[in-house]
């Protein structure tokens, strides 16, 4: 429906005659240029519509109507309520568009990241476009407080997201990017934080990637990366830390596979780590591992390459025969017999190993340092003795048995002479 003025001021015409509207059923027969005539009954016009007279002929000039059908409707401005359009709606200039405005918020609680928007847009030929502030929801969902400034553009093939400062500071806070070749996200122009592209695949240079479920809340810091079930890596991972999820109570690797493969967790004896692929490998030469009290595991080493300061070791026969002075000694495990103590009092065991009562054979570490032998011992961090240097401690014999052997030399030559000289007496 169009609605027009119901009222038409007089108007100067061109010969100077003052005209108004002349209302009659015939056509005119002395019109004169610039007359406004009011078709009351002329069947070959509109009937009730006003027509102004151009020198040679009659021009539609105002008319009422419900509903208008034409083939070409030319018109400079039009005014008008409800458009209703059943075929194209066509744009015949470069860079027309159809603008707006709009002022509205998201429900609260009602939309992902619920904010209010007020600005304009603009739907063109090339592009269509949203420019306007952005603001926070207050409690009662109306406009809060002012967060940024934000355009947007949807083109042919691209998306473009932008946030800046302000409509007057155009400092870039975030953008991002999305035609057909891939998504790019970051704070510059110039090079992206995050980037996913159709034949290259994607990257996460800064931030966080996080996996899990929707149904898991956890706080990620920047750089974590958080999984929530299967993480594919097809190449290099390189990671400052991996730690299992605070949901889980063990990290594996290629636990449920057929290759080398370690588990980290914790039982009620303490935390471990278990590889059975370590144990199941094995050859014919003397092992060479060692741990720290730090718990760090180290290849051991004997070539002087690898010694600095090498000097003999003081009073190094008397420390051998201190060794002969301690007695072998039998004893359980503590860790283990405690243990299967738990195990037979609950019914339950919660320990990774298969626990049984045995009983070791082998030296007391605190009856060697009450033999002075403090220098074949290993401790913790707090200096309390941890355990004997087996593999060390043999040595200290060597001055022992180098001295017996020089004596049982020295005794064998007696004896070779005093087998001599009753030789000699029995032939005389």
């Amino acid at each position: 429906m169009a609605i027009v003025q119901d009222e038409v001021s007089l108007v100067q015409v061109s010969n100077g005659k003052p005209t108004g509207v002349v209302s009659q059923p015939t056509v005119p027969t002395d019109p004169y240029d610039g007359m406004l005539w009011q078709n009351t009954g002329a069947a070959n016009y509109v009937i009730g519509a006003t027509y102004s007279w151009n020198g040679t002929m009659w021009n539609l000039y105002l008319f009422m109507a419900e509903n208008i059908l034409v083939n070409t409707l030319n018109a400079i401005t039009t005014n008008t309520g409800a458009l209703n359009v059943t075929g194209d709606l066509t744009m015949a200039t470069d860079n027309t568009v159809i603008k707006g405005s709009y002022d509205y918020g998201d429900a609260l609680g009602g939309a992902f990241n619920s904010r209010w928007f007020e600005g304009s847009f603009s739907l063109g030929r090339r592009f269509n476009s949203y420019l306007g502030d952005v603001f926070n929801l207050n409690s009662s969902g109306g406009k809060g407080s002012f967060m940024h400034y934000a355009e947007s553009y949807y083109g042919l093939d691209y998306f473009k997201l932008r946030q800046y400062t302000s409509r007057t500071d155009k400092t870039l806070l975030f953008r991002t990017d999305i035609d057909a070749s891939g998504i790019s996200m970051g704070t510059t122009f110039g090079s992206e934080n995050v980037a996913i592209s159709p034949d290259l695949g994607g990257y996460i240079k800064t931030g966080t990637l996080n996996t899990k479920s929707a149904n898991v809340s956890e706080t990620v810091t920047t750089n974590d990366l958080t999984m929530n079930g299967i993480g594919r890596f097809y190449g290099q991972l390189m990671a400052g830390n991996i730690d299992a999820d605070t949901n889980r109570t063990q990290l594996s690797i290629n636990y449920n596979r057929d290759l080398g493969r370690m588990l980290f967790s914790k039982d009620d004896t303490g935390r471990y780590a278990l590889s059975d692929t370590i144990y199941e490998r094995t050859y014919s030469s003397q092992p060479a591992v060692c741990i720290t009290p730090a718990g760090t595991l180290g290849r051991l080493t004997s070539a002087s390459k690898y010694k600095l300061n090498i000097s003999e070791i003081s009073s190094l026969y008397e420390k051998g025969i201190s060794l002969l002075t301690i007695d072998p000694k039998r004893w359980n495990d503590k860790t283990e017999t405690e243990s299967l103590v738990n195990a037979l009092t609950t019914g339950e065991s919660e320990t990774v190993d298969n626990v049984k009562l045995t009983q070791y054979n082998g030296l007391i570490a605190e009856d060697l340092s009450a033999a002075g032998l403090d220098d074949f011992l290993f401790r913790n961090e707090s200096g309390e003795v941890e355990g004997i240097e087996y593999d060390k401690l043999w040595t200290l014999l060597i001055p022992v048995i180098r001295s017996q052997q020089k004596y049982i030399a020295e005794q064998n030559a007696v004896n070779q002479q005093l087998f001599s000289r009753l030789g000699e007496l029995r032939n005389e």
